[in-house]
């Protein structure tokens, strides 16, 4: 799964910046440089990496190392119940990787249901930047149906999940699998280019769902059931398959992204910029929860 949202970050990084000249705030004429945040949280697991990064004019080319903000302070507080600071986790510029800032703490696990905020700072300029997030309640794999399952038989892999608790809303969740394994020889028929049933699709090493409404999944006893679908398989051999929760931040930043990315029928005039809870930029400082299982595909 770390795969994936790396993988998530990279092209969330990317489709911001083109994102942001798309709409009559972000005119060419009225451009200003903002600073793009990228950070999301995991509970139960050690902090994450943040990326600070700037955007560039659309008649620019994007490079993420020209863009990369190397001089910001960035710390991390989780708060109290009364939304001050409980404690502060200071990050410094990761040397090995571009815009990117990572914790000193390497042992401190995220605590799911509570706040934790981010703040930016710069000693060479007034600039600041802050965002919240609220970390989703946990949630763990209760059963699944089996560890080994045939190609494009029955029964399909089925994972039985807890559900993540919110009290204001119902989860959304995404669910993707991750080929252990990959390789060219490894590729099932349907993602085999030399089938032609994948069309010009290039095989991902990650599947990754759209945003999921846990209504659609949940038992009468208030789990969550997800059958996977094969074409949701992209290698045969070992897998891993998440079902991860998203906190508001990240729902409502990839819920509008996709209505920019054409999963709308407003016309271009009427399609609103993605939603964003940075202040003093753009981007996303989200959370999740997360739960994983194992499964093998057999030819």
């Amino acid at each position: 799964m770390k795969t994936f949202f790396r993988q998530v970050k990279t092209m969330s990084l990317f489709l911001l910046i083109g994102l942001l000249g798309g709409c009559d705030t972000y005119q060419q004429d009225s451009y200003k440089k903002q600073y793009v945040v990228q950070g999301y949280l995991i509970a139960l697991e050690p902090l994450s990496p943040i990326s600070v990064s700037t955007t560039v004019p659309l008649n620019e080319i994007y490079s993420l190392e020209a863009t990369a903000v190397k001089n910001a302070k960035v710390e991390v507080q989780l708060l109290n119940a009364q939304g001050q600071p409980e404690k502060t986790f200071d990050y410094v510029a990761d040397p090995d990787s571009v815009s990117m800032f990572k914790p000193l703490d390497t042992t401190a696990l995220v605590m799911p249901s509570r706040t934790y905020a981010l703040r930016i700072t710069f000693p060479d300029k007034p600039d600041v930047i802050t965002a919240k997030t609220v970390i989703p309640d946990t949630m763990r794999v209760i059963r699944t149906n089996g560890d080994t399952f045939r190609y494009q038989q029955q029964p399909q892999f089925e994972q039985l999940i807890s559900p993540s608790l919110n009290p204001s809303r119902q989860s959304y969740f995404i669910f993707s699998v991750e080929g252990l394994t990959p390789s060219t020889t490894n590729l099932v028929p349907f993602w085999d280019p030399e089938n032609g049933f994948g069309g010009d699709r290039k095989p991902p090493k990650v599947y990754a769902s759209p945003i999921l409404n846990e209504a659609n999944y949940r038992t009468s006893e208030g789990n969550l059931l997800v059958q996977l679908p094969w074409l949701t398989v992209v290698y045969f051999g070992k897998n891993r398959v998440t079902t991860t929760v998203l906190d508001d931040a990240t729902y409502n930043f990839f819920r509008t992204q996709s209505v920019q990315l054409g999963g709308s029928t407003l016309s271009p005039g009427e399609i609103p910029n993605a939603v964003t809870n940075i202040v003093g930029g753009t981007g996303v400082f989200g959370s999740l929860a997360r739960a994983t299982s194992l499964m093998t595909v057999t030819r």
